[in-house]
């Protein structure tokens, strides 16, 4: 029987982790399939710092958020040669946020050529999805039971698949109390000093910057009746500047802040006590990094304090 290839990309963080998983299972299948991994952005910084090999998709727009025709044009007709060269069965994309970058050209240019592939997003969260030329993958992926649901209503002219998180099943398996240790150890944290993240995330998101004001309010008021904490925050891999300027706005209001950019997130997570975020996914990575060791006691709590944050969460 011939092996099946199948072509893999990712754009944004979220979906780097995601992919870095998916490409390990197929290495663990090699007598069954073989794959190319394409990354840029965040994802690319991501899977360079793991074993595996990727191409850098070097077509990306400068501004992926706002393209302009012609730049839109070229990454297409670089995925379109990418397609020919390597002929894959399947094209297994991630959702990206901006919606312009290799997963959407991928997805686009896969539709436009002789004996197309079989396309398919993985969804690691609840979109949205996006198209450059009007086409939709065959199909969705969904990592968890809520985002099926969405997909199955937003996109119903997809095929949606559940089909679980093997990012999340690694995160289960990790060392999380030794992650902790070595964290707390490296930054000089106590054990009696609570350690307390907030999880940035982007301008976006309408009221972002104002819920974290919101913390850091409540953290200055009530802090002497609080024990010993230490304020983190840790930016967007993506959109580094919001986390920066929440940072930098702790300081202002006379709140010490330490502003995290180490290379991945989850010996600061297996640290914490307790994680704040308005719409982050990382506080359900916590959940799961935290499932096979009991030191890990943090109270994951979604910041929805304000309708904007709220409907952004619900309708996103």
């Amino acid at each position: 029987m011939s092996k099946q290839h199948l072509l893999l990309s990712a754009f944004d963080a979220g979906a780097g982790h995601q992919i870095v998983d998916v490409a390990r299972l197929l290495e663990a299948q090699s007598a069954r399939f073989t794959y190319s991994l394409h990354a840029a952005g965040p994802a690319a910084e991501i899977i360079g710092r793991t074993e595996l090999s990727f191409q850098p998709f070097t077509a990306v727009p400068e501004a992926p958020e706002a393209p302009d025709s012609g730049a839109v044009k070229a990454m297409i007709e670089t995925a379109r040669k990418i397609i020919l060269t390597e002929r894959p069965a399947v094209i297994l994309a991630s959702l990206s946020n901006d919606g312009c970058g290799p997963d959407e050209a991928l997805a686009a240019a896969g539709h436009d050529v002789d004996s197309p592939p079989a396309t398919a997003v993985l969804l690691d969260d609840r979109g949205p999805v996006f198209t450059l030329n009007g086409t939709w993958p065959r199909h969705l992926l969904s990592t968890s039971a809520a985002i099926l649901d969405w997909a199955q209503t937003h996109m119903p002219q997809c095929q949606s698949h559940l089909v679980g998180s093997l990012k999340h099943h690694a995160l289960s398996k990790l060392p999380a109390a030794e992650m902790r240790s070595r964290f707390r150890a490296r930054h000089g944290l106590p054990d009696d000093t609570a350690l307390l993240t907030f999880i940035a995330q982007t301008d976006v998101i309408s009221g972002h910057r104002e819920t974290f004001r919101d913390l850091a309010e409540i953290l200055l008021r009530c802090r002497t009746r609080f024990p010993d904490f230490q304020l983190v925050v840790r930016p967007h891999p993506g959109a580094p500047e919001c986390g920066l300027w929440c940072c930098e706005e702790a300081e202002r209001m006379g709140l010490e802040a330490t502003c995290n950019r180490d290379p991945g997130p989850l010996d600061l997570l297996a640290a914490t006590d307790i994680l704040f975020g308005c719409t982050s996914t990382a506080l359900a990575d916590y959940v799961w990094l935290s499932l096979a060791s009991p030191e890990l006691r943090a109270i994951p709590i979604h910041l929805l304090i304000r309708p904007e944050i709220r409907d952004y969460f619900t309708n996103q």
